[in-house]
């Protein structure tokens, strides 16, 4: 194959995939919940938005490993400062809300330090 052949196939190659992209709205993170979904879920409280919009940030994550029998729950933070179990969402007004953010078990223990085998939930507000 002579090399403009090769540098023909290459481009239309490149145009069918360029062609082949399409446009889709933007699509929330799966581990952030916005101000927007906030105001939208009707909740009064944190715990109220989460249970209404992600509830899977609530759910128990099991066992990390069979050497632990400790049930891990995500650690509570409002602003960067610990707060402490899933509780005290409830504590926190809808309203004072900006995001809310799941970290994983090993994001939180990167941000945070150990102890965070079920991850993190990071509540900022608007206050801040």
């Amino acid at each position: 194959m002579s090399r403009i052949g090769l540098c023909v196939m290459i481009a239309l190659a490149a145009l069918a995939c360029a062609g082949s992209r399409r446009t889709t709205p933007h699509l929330p993170a799966p581990s952030v919940i916005s101000a927007d979904e906030v105001r939208r879920s009707g909740g009064r409280t944190a715990y109220e938005v989460i249970e209404r919009v992600r509830s899977e940030f609530l759910y128990n994550r099991g066992p990390v490993t069979v050497l632990t029998t400790a049930s891990p729950v995500p650690i509570v933070y409002l602003d960067h400062v610990r707060l402490g179990t899933l509780e005290q969402l409830r504590t926190i007004a809808a309203g004072d809300v900006a995001e809310i953010h799941l970290l994983t078990a090993s994001e939180a223990t990167l941000k945070y330090g150990t102890g965070h085998s079920g991850g993190a939930i990071e509540v900022y507000t608007r206050l801040q």
